[in-house]
């Protein structure tokens, strides 16, 4: 109800099953699927989304977000997580 004419929604299809919202463009990430094929591990769907939302809304500059990244995940897990983030921006651009 609060989200306005013309919003976003980006969720993770494999866990989320919405109805069709008016007004707003709805992207289904197949995030955890993606997750798990691409990079071999589930724990990383939430960068597979923030890839997507990035690419998406342009809100953040995805150098910046990278750059996040590489500083605030847990060492050794660096390259996991960016590859993450570049597939979740590839998949938005299979879905818009």
């Amino acid at each position: 109800g609060d989200l306005r004419e013309g919003g976003k929604v980006f969720y993770d299809k494999d866990l989320v099953k919405i109805t069709e919202i008016p007004g707003a463009k709805q992207y289904p990430i197949p995030a955890t699927t993606s997750a798990i094929k691409t990079i071999g591990n589930k724990i990383v769907a939430n960068m597979v989304i923030l890839g997507a939302l990035v690419e998406g809304t342009g809100v953040l500059d995805q150098d910046v977000v990278k750059q996040c990244i590489r500083e605030n995940v847990p060492k050794g897990t660096e390259d996991l997580n960016l590859k993450a983030f570049d597939a979740g921006r590839k998949l938005y651009k299979e879905v818009a």
